[in-house]
């Protein structure tokens, strides 16, 4: 469930054009913290897994109210053009509207080798198919622990290193992106957040994009219906829940 600028940039246009609920986020306040041991590769495989969507609404950075649906499902096996090879694929959809005006859908197809382990994603949208790809750097590709304790603090790892490619059908790199998992407490709910940040090799340093999508987790890595979504895009940005 990597986000990446593409998918971040078609998401955020619907926001800047206004051609596109309620709610916000709250913080902790007087929660304990689960003292249980989670299972993050559990969580991230049953993401992988998942044949289901989560919707949560928000107030946006520009004033408005915004709803946020991510929907994952199994697909079949399918080539991934900068390597070609054949490997499974999650779809994850996301579509962000504007409450009383329209809305824009991106699909990124996740492939991996079956186990969890990332080997890159084709990114979709505005009608286009596979307009964008990234592909992880060799080596970089990790699956979170099977056992992590956050009784005292919320807990975060690598997940992947990738290059940005702006067309899927040749190897020219414009950015790169980075991502985590995180196990995160809010309000007493235990999330378990997979975290992106984009840069552009134009702009040196730059953080292009950000997003941080997270589902409430059991201890054994069974997701629940509680979840969290943060953009920060172009100047906009969103914090929205359930």
């Amino acid at each position: 469930m990597k986000i990446t600028r593409t998918r971040l940039a078609g998401l955020a246009a619907c926001a800047a054009l206004a051609g596109c609920g309620g709610g916000g986020g709250g913080g902790q306040s007087a929660f304990e913290r689960p003292t249980d041991t989670f299972n993050a590769r559990a969580a991230w495989l049953n993401l992988l897994a998942a044949n289901r969507s989560w919707s949560v609404a928000g107030t946006g950075s520009d004033g408005r109210n915004y709803n946020f649906t991510l929907a994952l499902s199994p697909a079949v096996a399918a080539v991934f053009p900068p390597t070609g090879v054949s490997s499974p694929v999650t779809n994850v959809q996301a579509t962000l509207t504007l409450v009383g005006g329209g809305s824009a859908t991106g699909l990124t197809e996740v492939f991996h080798d079956g186990a969890g382990t990332l080997l890159g994603e084709r990114q979709s949208g505005d009608g286009v198919t596979g307009t964008a790809c990234e592909k992880i750097t060799p080596g970089t590709a990790q699956l979170p622990p099977t056992a992590v304790q956050i009784d005292t603090a919320d807990a975060t790892g690598a997940l992947y290193r990738s290059s940005s490619l702006p067309s899927c059908a040749n190897t020219s790199v414009d950015g790169t992106a980075i991502g985590t998992w995180s196990l995160e407490v809010h309000a007493g709910i235990t999330y378990f957040c997979l975290n992106a940040v984009a840069r552009d090799l134009s702009i040196p340093a730059a953080v292009v994009s950000s997003e941080s999508d997270c589902v409430q987790v059991l201890p054994d890595g069974t997701l629940r219906n509680a979840a969290r979504v943060r953009l920060a895009v172009g100047g906009f940005s969103i914090l929205a829940t359930n």
